[in-house]
Order: structure tokens, then sequence, then C-alpha cells
């Protein structure tokens, strides 16, 4: 496996409710919009701008509640030592906000500029 990030998405209107377990762990980062994230049964009102995480082998249940824009980065599991020494991967804090948002939509924009191969 690569010790890198696996992948990268944009979801400018995402409708659908997430129910799996991941083998790897993933940021989404919400631009807009409002939701839930429930872990392995405990559960986290969501709401934009902010960060939410999902967690390898964790049961995730996640979603907005009509719609969110999302960017989401995927690592590979065997790098989540090094996420966690970050601070930026707390398992008691899968969620959480920032107030950087001129800084993240140019982040974002520059992703996009990339090419499509990273929209769905």
């Amino acid at each position: 496996t690569s010790r890198s990030v696996h992948s990268i998405g944009y979801l400018p209107h995402k409708t659908n409710r997430v129910t799996t377990v991941f083998s790897t762990f993933n940021f989404s980062i919400l631009f807009e919009g409002q939701g839930e994230l429930i872990m392995d049964g405990k559960r986290w009102e969501v709401k934009a701008p902010c960060v939410i995480t999902q967690w390898p082998g964790a049961k995730m249940d996640y979603g907005p509640t009509e719609f969110w824009e999302e960017l989401y980065i995927v690592y590979h599991a065997e790098l989540l030592p090094d996420l966690k020494a970050t601070g930026y991967a707390d398992p008691t804090r899968p969620v959480w906000s920032f107030s950087a948002m001129s800084e993240c939509r140019k982040m974002l924009s520059q992703i996009l500029s990339w090419g499509s191969a990273i929209s769905e």
C-alpha cells in the first residue's frame, strides 16, 4: 500500500446517507449544509463549516439533513498512526468546526483545477 492519499473527491450537492464500515481513514470537509454522524452508535451533530472523520473498522452512519457540499480525502489505514500524531485524527472528536473558510475555499478551487477526475 501507499504512504500517501488514496483518493480525493468533491460532492457539491450530496443528498445521500452513507452507512458502511470503511477500510480507510477519511476526512470530509463540509463547506455548506448540516446533518449528523453516528459512529459505533454515538451521535454527533454536523453543521458546516466543519470536518468529519470516518474511521477504519468503525460502523459509520452519516449524511446531510437535506444536502451538503463535501470535499473528501481518503487515506490508507496504515497512515492512521501518523494522522493521530498530528492531532487531526481523534476518535473522541470525529467532528470539529473550522473558521478558515476563505483558505479552505482556495484549497478547494486549487484541487478542482486539477481536473474533473476527482468529481463525482
